[in-house]
Protein backbone atom coordinates (compact mmCIF):
# COMPACT_ATOMS: atom_id res chain seq x y z
CA UNK A 1 0.00 0.00 0.00
CA UNK A 2 0.97 3.68 -0.25
CA UNK A 3 1.20 3.74 3.54
CA UNK A 4 3.78 0.96 3.42
CA UNK A 5 5.87 2.97 0.97
CA UNK A 6 5.75 6.09 3.16
CA UNK A 7 6.74 4.07 6.23
CA UNK A 8 9.64 2.36 4.47
CA UNK A 9 7.73 -0.88 4.25
CA UNK A 10 9.76 -2.19 1.32
CA UNK A 11 13.30 -3.55 1.28
CA UNK A 12 15.06 -3.44 -2.10
CA UNK A 13 17.87 -5.92 -2.77
CA UNK A 14 20.10 -6.41 -5.79
CA UNK A 15 20.11 -10.19 -6.10
CA UNK A 16 23.50 -11.81 -6.72
CA UNK A 17 23.46 -14.86 -8.97
CA UNK A 18 27.04 -15.81 -8.02
CA UNK A 19 27.44 -19.00 -5.99
CA UNK A 20 27.46 -18.96 -2.17
CA UNK A 21 30.76 -20.87 -1.92
CA UNK A 22 32.82 -23.53 -3.63
CA UNK A 23 31.00 -26.10 -1.50
CA UNK A 24 27.50 -24.71 -2.04
CA UNK A 25 27.26 -23.86 -5.73
CA UNK A 26 23.77 -22.36 -5.65
CA UNK A 27 23.27 -18.64 -6.31
CA UNK A 28 23.12 -16.27 -3.38
CA UNK A 29 19.78 -14.91 -4.59
CA UNK A 30 18.09 -18.21 -3.70
CA UNK A 31 18.48 -17.24 -0.02
CA UNK A 32 15.93 -14.49 -0.69
CA UNK A 33 12.16 -14.85 -0.45
CA UNK A 34 11.11 -11.96 -2.71
CA UNK A 35 7.63 -10.53 -3.03
CA UNK A 36 8.51 -8.97 -6.40
CA UNK A 37 11.43 -9.96 -8.62
CA UNK A 38 12.82 -8.07 -11.62
CA UNK A 39 14.72 -10.13 -14.19
CA UNK A 40 16.46 -7.62 -16.45
CA UNK A 41 18.34 -10.09 -18.66
CA UNK A 42 19.62 -13.63 -18.82
CA UNK A 43 22.68 -14.79 -20.71
CA UNK A 44 25.74 -16.87 -19.88
CA UNK A 45 27.77 -15.07 -17.21
CA UNK A 46 30.10 -16.11 -14.36
CA UNK A 47 31.55 -18.73 -16.64
CA UNK A 48 34.00 -19.82 -13.93
CA UNK A 49 31.17 -21.40 -11.90
CA UNK A 50 28.28 -21.97 -14.34
CA UNK A 51 29.12 -24.43 -17.10
CA UNK A 52 26.46 -23.22 -19.55
CA UNK A 53 23.39 -21.05 -20.07
CA UNK A 54 21.02 -23.90 -19.17
CA UNK A 55 22.52 -24.08 -15.67
CA UNK A 56 21.76 -20.39 -15.11
CA UNK A 57 18.26 -20.79 -16.53
CA UNK A 58 17.58 -23.55 -14.00
CA UNK A 59 18.56 -21.32 -11.08
CA UNK A 60 16.55 -18.37 -12.36
CA UNK A 61 13.55 -20.69 -12.68
CA UNK A 62 13.95 -21.47 -8.97
CA UNK A 63 13.96 -17.74 -8.22
CA UNK A 64 10.68 -17.40 -10.13
CA UNK A 65 9.17 -20.23 -8.05
CA UNK A 66 10.23 -18.49 -4.82
CA UNK A 67 8.78 -15.11 -5.83
CA UNK A 68 5.44 -14.62 -4.08
CA UNK A 69 3.49 -11.96 -5.98
CA UNK A 70 5.02 -10.72 -9.23
CA UNK A 71 7.87 -11.37 -11.65
CA UNK A 72 8.74 -8.40 -13.86
CA UNK A 73 10.73 -9.91 -16.70
CA UNK A 74 12.38 -8.43 -19.78
CA UNK A 75 10.78 -10.45 -22.57
CA UNK A 76 13.31 -9.25 -25.16
CA UNK A 77 15.66 -12.03 -23.97
CA UNK A 78 14.92 -15.54 -25.32
CA UNK A 79 16.10 -17.20 -22.10
CA UNK A 80 13.78 -15.02 -20.02
CA UNK A 81 10.82 -15.90 -22.25
CA UNK A 82 11.77 -19.56 -21.81
CA UNK A 83 11.94 -19.60 -18.00
CA UNK A 84 8.69 -17.71 -17.36
CA UNK A 85 6.60 -20.31 -19.19
CA UNK A 86 4.16 -21.79 -16.71
CA UNK A 87 4.32 -18.70 -14.47
CA UNK A 88 2.42 -16.31 -16.74
CA UNK A 89 -0.26 -15.62 -14.11
CA UNK A 90 2.26 -13.84 -11.88
CA UNK A 91 4.48 -12.40 -14.63
CA UNK A 92 4.52 -9.01 -16.34
CA UNK A 93 6.85 -8.79 -19.33
CA UNK A 94 8.48 -5.58 -20.49
CA UNK A 95 10.85 -4.54 -23.24
CA UNK A 96 11.34 -2.73 -26.53
CA UNK A 97 9.62 -5.43 -28.58
CA UNK A 98 5.86 -5.14 -29.00
CA UNK A 99 5.03 -8.68 -27.84
CA UNK A 100 5.67 -7.56 -24.24
CA UNK A 101 2.87 -6.49 -21.90
CA UNK A 102 4.75 -3.23 -21.20
CA UNK A 103 6.71 -1.50 -23.95
CA UNK A 104 9.12 1.44 -24.12
CA UNK A 105 9.06 3.21 -27.50
CA UNK A 106 9.82 6.49 -29.29
CA UNK A 107 13.24 6.58 -27.61
CA UNK A 108 15.13 9.80 -28.27
CA UNK A 109 18.56 10.93 -27.09
CA UNK A 110 19.41 14.54 -26.35
CA UNK A 111 22.87 15.62 -25.24
CA UNK A 112 22.22 15.30 -21.52
CA UNK A 113 19.22 12.96 -21.33
CA UNK A 114 17.16 10.19 -22.88
CA UNK A 115 13.41 10.49 -23.42
CA UNK A 116 10.96 7.67 -24.10
CA UNK A 117 7.28 6.78 -23.98
CA UNK A 118 5.60 3.88 -22.21
CA UNK A 119 2.50 1.87 -22.97
CA UNK A 120 0.84 -1.19 -21.51
CA UNK A 121 -1.03 -2.93 -24.29
CA UNK A 122 -3.32 -0.10 -25.50
CA UNK A 123 -2.87 2.20 -22.49
CA UNK A 124 -0.49 5.15 -22.85
CA UNK A 125 1.52 6.31 -19.84
CA UNK A 126 3.14 9.32 -21.48
CA UNK A 127 6.72 10.52 -21.78
CA UNK A 128 9.56 9.89 -19.33
CA UNK A 129 13.07 11.32 -19.05
CA UNK A 130 16.28 9.92 -17.55
CA UNK A 131 19.75 11.45 -17.25
CA UNK A 132 21.26 8.20 -18.54
CA UNK A 133 22.10 6.80 -21.94
CA UNK A 134 21.55 3.54 -23.76
CA UNK A 135 18.51 1.37 -24.35
CA UNK A 136 19.49 -0.83 -21.40
CA UNK A 137 18.90 2.14 -19.08
CA UNK A 138 15.52 2.80 -20.70
CA UNK A 139 14.62 -0.83 -19.97
CA UNK A 140 15.81 -0.57 -16.37
CA UNK A 141 13.71 2.57 -15.93
CA UNK A 142 10.67 0.80 -17.37
CA UNK A 143 11.07 -2.03 -14.85
CA UNK A 144 11.21 0.56 -12.06
CA UNK A 145 8.05 2.23 -13.39
CA UNK A 146 6.16 -1.09 -13.30
CA UNK A 147 7.27 -1.89 -9.72
CA UNK A 148 6.49 1.63 -8.55
CA UNK A 149 2.98 1.55 -9.99
CA UNK A 150 2.44 -1.90 -8.48
CA UNK A 151 3.41 -0.60 -5.03
CA UNK A 152 1.08 2.41 -5.23
CA UNK A 153 3.42 5.26 -6.14
CA UNK A 154 1.75 8.00 -8.19
CA UNK A 155 2.70 8.24 -11.86
CA UNK A 156 3.86 11.87 -11.65
CA UNK A 157 6.06 11.08 -8.65
CA UNK A 158 7.65 8.28 -10.66
CA UNK A 159 8.19 10.65 -13.58
CA UNK A 160 9.87 13.27 -11.36
CA UNK A 161 12.04 10.72 -9.56
CA UNK A 162 13.38 9.26 -12.80
CA UNK A 163 14.13 12.75 -14.12
CA UNK A 164 16.23 13.53 -11.02
CA UNK A 165 18.08 10.21 -10.72
CA UNK A 166 21.80 10.74 -11.37
CA UNK A 167 22.84 7.14 -11.95
CA UNK A 168 25.25 4.74 -10.28
CA UNK A 169 28.99 5.14 -9.83
CA UNK A 170 31.12 3.80 -12.71
CA UNK A 171 28.19 3.75 -15.10
CA UNK A 172 28.69 6.27 -17.92
CA UNK A 173 30.68 8.51 -15.54
CA UNK A 174 31.63 11.55 -17.65
CA UNK A 175 34.49 14.00 -16.98
CA UNK A 176 35.90 16.63 -19.31
CA UNK A 177 39.23 18.45 -19.41
CA UNK A 178 40.59 20.72 -22.14
CA UNK A 179 38.14 19.48 -24.76
CA UNK A 180 38.87 15.81 -24.01
CA UNK A 181 35.90 13.78 -22.78
CA UNK A 182 36.53 10.90 -20.38
CA UNK A 183 33.85 8.23 -19.91
CA UNK A 184 34.35 5.55 -17.28
CA UNK A 185 32.07 2.52 -17.24
CA UNK A 186 31.92 -0.81 -15.40
CA UNK A 187 30.88 -2.78 -18.53
CA UNK A 188 32.75 -6.09 -18.65
CA UNK A 189 30.45 -8.55 -20.46
CA UNK A 190 30.30 -8.47 -24.30
CA UNK A 191 26.65 -7.36 -24.35
CA UNK A 192 27.33 -4.58 -21.84
CA UNK A 193 30.36 -3.39 -23.80
CA UNK A 194 28.48 -3.28 -27.09
CA UNK A 195 25.45 -1.50 -25.61
CA UNK A 196 27.53 1.06 -23.70
CA UNK A 197 29.73 1.89 -26.70
CA UNK A 198 26.60 2.30 -28.84
CA UNK A 199 25.28 4.79 -26.29
CA UNK A 200 28.61 6.67 -26.23
CA UNK A 201 28.67 6.80 -30.04
CA UNK A 202 25.09 8.08 -30.04
CA UNK A 203 25.95 10.85 -27.60
CA UNK A 204 29.23 11.83 -29.36
CA UNK A 205 28.55 11.10 -33.05
CA UNK A 206 31.22 13.47 -34.38
CA UNK A 207 34.07 12.62 -32.02
CA UNK A 208 36.84 10.04 -32.20
CA UNK A 209 36.29 7.36 -29.54
CA UNK A 210 39.19 5.46 -28.00
CA UNK A 211 38.29 2.59 -25.69
CA UNK A 212 40.71 1.34 -23.04
CA UNK A 213 39.36 -2.06 -22.05
CA UNK A 214 40.59 -4.13 -19.13
CA UNK A 215 39.19 -7.67 -19.36
CA UNK A 216 37.87 -9.00 -16.06
CA UNK A 217 38.86 -12.59 -15.30
CA UNK A 218 40.69 -14.93 -17.62
CA UNK A 219 37.90 -17.55 -17.54
CA UNK A 220 35.32 -15.06 -18.84
CA UNK A 221 37.73 -13.78 -21.50
CA UNK A 222 38.40 -17.30 -22.75
CA UNK A 223 34.80 -18.55 -22.67
CA UNK A 224 33.34 -15.48 -24.41
CA UNK A 225 36.33 -14.68 -26.63
CA UNK A 226 34.39 -14.68 -29.91
CA UNK A 227 31.65 -12.44 -28.45
CA UNK A 228 34.24 -10.02 -27.07
CA UNK A 229 35.81 -9.87 -30.53
CA UNK A 230 32.57 -8.54 -32.03
CA UNK A 231 31.69 -6.03 -29.28
CA UNK A 232 33.83 -2.99 -30.05
CA UNK A 233 32.54 -1.80 -33.43
CA UNK A 234 31.49 1.63 -32.10
CA UNK A 235 35.02 2.51 -30.93
CA UNK A 236 37.58 3.97 -33.35
CA UNK A 237 40.57 2.59 -31.45
CA UNK A 238 40.78 -0.16 -28.84
CA UNK A 239 43.64 -0.37 -26.34
CA UNK A 240 43.71 -3.55 -24.26
CA UNK A 241 45.15 -3.57 -20.76
CA UNK A 242 46.24 -6.77 -19.05
CA UNK A 243 43.48 -8.99 -17.67
CA UNK A 244 42.29 -8.12 -14.18
CA UNK A 245 42.46 -11.52 -12.55
CA UNK A 246 40.58 -12.88 -9.57
CA UNK A 247 42.21 -14.53 -6.57
CA UNK A 248 40.11 -17.62 -7.34
CA UNK A 249 41.81 -18.03 -10.74
CA UNK A 250 45.06 -19.90 -10.31
CA UNK A 251 45.92 -20.82 -13.88
CA UNK A 252 45.68 -18.50 -16.87
CA UNK A 253 46.02 -19.79 -20.39
CA UNK A 254 44.78 -16.64 -22.11
CA UNK A 255 46.04 -13.05 -22.18
CA UNK A 256 44.94 -9.69 -23.52
CA UNK A 257 47.25 -10.32 -26.48
CA UNK A 258 44.95 -13.21 -27.45
CA UNK A 259 41.93 -10.95 -27.12
CA UNK A 260 43.63 -8.34 -29.31
CA UNK A 261 44.06 -10.94 -32.06
CA UNK A 262 40.37 -11.85 -31.85
CA UNK A 263 39.16 -8.24 -31.99
CA UNK A 264 41.45 -7.57 -34.97
CA UNK A 265 39.30 -9.99 -36.98
CA UNK A 266 36.55 -7.36 -36.81
CA UNK A 267 38.34 -4.06 -36.16
CA UNK A 268 41.29 -2.40 -37.88
CA UNK A 269 42.73 -0.39 -34.96
CA UNK A 270 43.47 -2.60 -31.95
CA UNK A 271 46.59 -2.74 -29.82
CA UNK A 272 47.83 -4.42 -26.68
CA UNK A 273 48.77 -1.81 -24.08
CA UNK A 274 50.12 -3.88 -21.18
CA UNK A 275 49.85 -2.86 -17.53
CA UNK A 276 47.74 0.17 -16.61
CA UNK A 277 50.80 2.40 -16.07
CA UNK A 278 52.03 1.45 -19.55
CA UNK A 279 48.62 2.37 -21.00
CA UNK A 280 48.79 5.76 -19.26
CA UNK A 281 52.30 6.36 -20.59
CA UNK A 282 51.17 5.45 -24.12
CA UNK A 283 48.19 7.81 -24.01
CA UNK A 284 49.80 10.80 -22.30
CA UNK A 285 51.30 12.39 -25.42
CA UNK A 286 48.63 11.15 -27.84
CA UNK A 287 45.34 12.35 -26.40
CA UNK A 288 44.08 15.62 -27.80
CA UNK A 289 41.03 17.85 -28.03
CA UNK A 290 37.80 16.30 -29.34
CA UNK A 291 38.78 12.77 -28.33
CA UNK A 292 36.51 10.62 -26.17
CA UNK A 293 38.58 8.32 -23.94
CA UNK A 294 36.52 5.44 -22.58
CA UNK A 295 37.91 3.40 -19.68
CA UNK A 296 35.92 0.19 -19.43
CA UNK A 297 35.95 -2.89 -17.23
CA UNK A 298 35.04 -4.22 -13.78
CA UNK A 299 38.57 -3.98 -12.37
CA UNK A 300 40.69 -0.90 -11.64
CA UNK A 301 40.89 0.51 -15.18
CA UNK A 302 39.40 3.79 -13.88
CA UNK A 303 42.93 4.57 -12.66
CA UNK A 304 43.88 5.28 -16.28
CA UNK A 305 41.27 8.05 -16.41
CA UNK A 306 42.30 9.38 -12.98
CA UNK A 307 45.95 9.59 -14.00
CA UNK A 308 45.24 11.23 -17.33
CA UNK A 309 43.00 13.81 -15.65
CA UNK A 310 45.87 14.62 -13.27
CA UNK A 311 48.26 15.03 -16.20
CA UNK A 312 45.95 17.40 -18.08
CA UNK A 313 46.92 21.04 -17.35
Amino acid sequence: SCQDVEDGGYFIVEGDEYIKSQKDKTPKFLDLDPTISIITSLEWEHVDVFKDLETLEKFFSQLIEKTKDLIIACGDWPSVTKIIKGSESKTATYGLQNHNLWQAYDIGTEFDKTVFKVKKEGTEYGKFQINLFGKHNVLNALACIIVSLKTGIELEQIRDSLKNFQGAERRFDVSERNGIVFVDDYAHHPTEIKTTLQAIRHRYPDKIIWCVFQPHMASRTKALLKDFGESFSDADKIILADIFTSAREKDQDITSKDLAKEIKKHHQDVLYGGELNQVVAFLQDKIKKDLVIVTMGAGDVYQVRDNLLKESP
